[in-house]
């Protein structure tokens, strides 16, 4: 009798331990399947402090809402705020503009993982975005020679209007630092569509793009939340 109650139990404890097994695969497995994995939001934290310590020209701050999908693609919205207050330029005209500004794009995690849901915490990511922005600027102390008279005359260019539009290419890390609490850095390359043609009046710095001429680089540290 006290071996037929042995096997019992030893039956329940071993068709338990199958079904938890079991269980916990398909838990697994489910998790790996999942498509969507949450929203994340993050704020460049760098540009305000590069400004406050005059490292760059111009001033803009910036945030982003990427979309997890998969662990792989992450659709991203980034939306800025920046521009450029009372610059002398290398010619003596004084520059001003300031203007919201927008790109669109995505990043995709070259790391791949086995882990279920939540539990891969680091990401590589390259991507591509596409940049624009509807800004006014104001050009002043333009001096134009006068042939006929001879002499400068001053002129003035205000509310000057533009659509500019960019390409770039980031590269950036991505680290979960606490629960769902990510910090990292990005590279940017980037660059406008077009060129200004010879004697076209045109911006001397763009908001989101940065000085008007050529290609540059940008770097980025940024502090984000996923939900």
């Amino acid at each position: 009798m006290r071996k037929i109650s042995s096997y019992i139990i030893i039956t329940i404890i071993v068709n338990s331990l199958t079904f938890s097994a079991l269980a916990a695969q398909t838990q697994r497995t489910a998790s790996d399947s999942t498509f969507y994995r949450g929203i994340r939001i993050e704020a460049d934290i760098l540009s305000p402090l590069a400004y406050a310590l005059r490292l760059s020209g111009g001033y803009y701050y910036q945030g982003a809402i990427a979309v997890n999908l998969k662990e792989t693609y992450f659709p991203i919205l980034e939306i800025g705020y920046g521009g450029l207050d009372n610059k002398m330029s290398v010619s003596g005209l004084t520059y001003n503009t300031h203007a919201f500004y927008y790109r669109v794009g995505i990043d995709y995690n070259v790391l791949t993982s086995k882990k279920p849901l939540n539990a891969m915490n680091n990401i590589f990511t390259v991507g591509g975005r596409i940049g624009f922005t509807n800004m006014l600027y104001n050009i002043s102390d333009v001096q134009i020679a006068d042939y006929y008279w001879g002499g400068n005359t001053t002129v003035d260019f205000t509310d000057r209007h533009k659509f500019m539009l960019w390409w770039e290419v980031p590269v950036g890390v991505r680290v979960e630092i606490f629960n769902n609490i990510f910090m990292g850095w990005e590279i940017r390359l980037k660059g406008a569509f077009g060129t200004p043609k010879q004697g076209e009046i045109y911006p001397y710095y763009v908001p989101g793009l940065g000085l008007f001429n050529g290609n540059k680089w940008e770097f980025n540290y940024s502090l984000g939340w996923q939900f």
